[in-house]
């Protein structure tokens, strides 16, 4: 992720979830690193985006063999 940070929870849980496939970065500091530069996110969207983010970690699997 460069430049702005996404205006939205999921938009910035699919910038984290593309950075966690791409480089292979570890999805919990990519995750922070990501909430950080998005300070003016309230509570409920970046528990939002944390939740996205780790649940489609968790359901992966699940969701390739979906796919």
């Amino acid at each position: 992720m460069s430049g702005r940070p996404p205006a939205t929870s999921r938009a910035l849980a699919r910038a984290v979830l593309e950075r966690v496939e791409a480089s292979g970065a570890f999805a919990n500091r990519a995750l922070s690193a990501a909430l950080d530069r998005a300070p003016e996110m309230g509570a409920a969207e970046r528990g939002l985006a944390t939740e996205l983010v780790y649940g489609v970690l968790r359901r992966q699997a699940r969701l390739d063999r979906a796919l």
